[in-house]
């Protein structure tokens, strides 16, 4: 028996006579000499990661082939992937097959405006559970805890508060009279500043993932007893919309025109008003929750099912 204990591996550490494909042609005969020739598997204490990570846009997918597979304390991560596991027998004392450990239960988030009244960006989407699918000919024993959520959407990034108005213009100056000697024209207010600028629209959330597929195929008279499983596959949950910024700062009012020998000056400018507040995104939508599909099918179904990808 081949046993990993207290190791943290990735689905390409695995044996090839374990992690290969089977052959599009593969025969019922052929199918169970390849089982008997992968012999034992027992992972218990650590992980078996699938995939680099999660990925919205790209899923690969990963097979576990064994004659007997024991998971003792022992979790699978998927990361959204598809998991296809055929075996003779698959026995659990505390496994667990998960789609998303807990640091990457959401997608990540956008990021805020990159300068005065830019906008925050979008949340990413959360990914989904992706697909599991178990094949077992000789059953379960214990309880193998399946939870193929969705990946939780990103919240959006929030916008950045808008820019200071421009100052006004500068009232006119006094003017004198010379002759005689008086004021002409006192300095004149300052113009108003301008309006400030707008803040940054807040991003959108990203939508939660769907919840993933759990197949349990059974190859005898009944499909696997649910006392051998447990399964969760919730929705993800939405990304919250980003806040917008708001609004930049009235421009300062232009001074007052200067005063002179016989005129006062004048006043300086009213401040501008403040810009206008930037939208809050959106929040994104729910994920729809994912299903079970448990069956009892005969060993050339369960052959021809499991090498579709």
């Amino acid at each position: 028996m081949a046993t990993y204990n207290g190791f943290k591996l990735k689905g390409k550490d695995l044996p090839d006579i374990v992690k290969n494909a089977l052959p599009i042609d593969v025969t019922s005969e052929q199918f169970e000499i390849r089982l008997k020739e992968a012999g034992p598997q027992k992972f218990k204490n650590g992980s078996l990661i699938i995939g680099d990570g999660p990925n919205f846009n790209e899923n690969s997918v990963q097979f576990l082939m064994c004659d007997e597979l024991t998971l003792e304390n022992f979790k699978i991560i998927t990361n959204g992937n598809i998991l296809k596991i055929f075996t003779n027998k698959l026995k659990s004392k505390d496994g667990k097959i998960m789609a998303f450990d807990s640091t990457d239960k959401k997608a990540k988030d956008g990021r805020d405006g990159a300068g005065q009244g830019q906008h925050g960006l979008q949340g990413d989407p959360g990914d989904s559970g992706g697909l599991v699918s178990i094949h077992v000919i000789q059953g379960v024993e214990g309880i193998i805890d399946v939870d193929l959520s969705g990946q939780n959407g990103g919240d959006g990034g929030d916008g950045k508060p808008g820019s200071v108005g421009l100052g006004g213009s500068p009232g006119a100056n006094a003017i004198d009279n010379w002759v005689p000697p008086s004021c002409r024209m006192s300095g004149r207010r300052g113009g108003a500043g301008g309006v400030g600028g707008p803040g940054g629209n807040g991003g959108d959330g990203g939508d939660g993932g769907h919840g993933g597929i759990l197949e349990i195929y059974n190859v005898g008279d009944a499909p696997v007893d649910p006392v051998n499983y447990e399964f969760k596959s919730n929705g993800g949950s939405c990304g919250s919309g980003g806040k917008g910024g708001s609004g930049g700062p009235g421009g300062p009012g232009g001074p007052g025109g200067r005063g002179s020998t016989f005129c006062s000056g004048g006043d300086p400018g009213a401040q501008g008003p403040k810009g206008p507040i930037g939208k809050d995104g959106d929040d994104g939508h729910k994920g729809a929750d994912g299903n079970l599909i448990a069956e009892n099918i005969n060993l050339e179904v369960v052959i021809r099912r499991g090498i579709r990808t």
